[in-house]
């Protein structure tokens, strides 16, 4: 009798650990095996985006003979962006600087982003004599909620991270500087440029979804494979577009950060 008891004990403790533990498992293709955290813990609190990938071509038209790449890295504070037109030998190489680049996820479900970042080009126009440096400030804020998916195809129980964005927020702000050599090189500024828009959606209206390749206390690696197809149409002319690629990030979390 004391043994059956024990047993039916023993049962019901593993009914009652089995589904915290299944949270600490091996879910993505580089987590840890075992984890002392919980999924949602190691995703919840305030992310830095260490290192972004997104590698993109364009097809316009129905043919092959339209197509670009972009390529897009962040490392660090260190913003590029490649651009290939395809078939071609022209590139278009564009450098700036991460001002923040942040993710929060807070315990109760709720989140938000900023991306931020600076480029800085410098022309000369020849008939005017004029050295300019442009200066273009590009911010991108999303809010909304955040919850594992299912294991739905091929994908594990919560090997899937749906950010849901009820709101969006873009900001563009260009400042101009022109140093003539008519006025013995004074320079001044010109009235800046600025683009604010601000859309608004219901819950669950708009949504985008990562592939978490590593969950660990202080590291996250975030994958997204892009296969999208869409038309614009002009007068009854309709024009197809299709971007194939991945974009992929590493978010670092509290000593991580620092030791950058």
């Amino acid at each position: 009798m004391k043994t059956r008891t024990f047993t039916i004990s023993i049962i019901l403790a593993l009914l009652l650990v089995l589904p915290f533990i299944n949270g600490c498992l091996k879910k993505g293709e580089e987590d840890p095996f075992l984890s002392i955290y919980t999924r949602k813990a190691r995703v919840t609190g305030d992310w830095k985006v260490n290192n972004f990938y997104s590698d993109v071509k364009t097809t316009v038209g129905a043919g092959t003979d339209n197509q670009t790449r972009t390529v897009l890295q962040v490392d660090g504070e260190n913003w590029n962006e490649t651009f290939y037109v395809l078939g071609t030998d022209s590139v278009r190489e564009t450098k700036g600087t991460i001002l923040q680049y942040e993710y929060k996820f807070d315990k109760n479900g709720y989140y938000q982003s900023v991306y931020e970042y600076m480029i800085v080009k410098n022309s000369y126009n020849e008939d005017l004599g004029q050295d300019s440096t442009i200066t273009t400030v590009i911010k991108l804020e999303y809010f909304g909620t955040w919850n594992f998916l299912g294991n739905i195809d091929d994908y594990k129980n919560k090997e899937r991270l749906a950010l849901v964005i009820t709101e969006e927020k873009y900001l563009e702000y260009i400042s101009r500087y022109v140093v003539s050599e008519d006025d013995d090189g004074a320079g001044s500024s010109l009235p800046p440029t600025r683009i604010a828009i601000s859309k608004r959606y219901a819950n669950g209206e708009m949504s985008t979804i990562w592939t978490l390749k590593s969950l660990r206390n202080k590291e996250m690696i975030m994958h997204q494979n892009i296969n999208a197809f869409y038309v614009e149409t002009l007068n009854g002319s309709g024009t197809p577009f299709t971007n194939v690629g991945y974009q992929e990030q590493t978010l670092v979390q509290g000593d991580a950060v620092e030791e950058e």
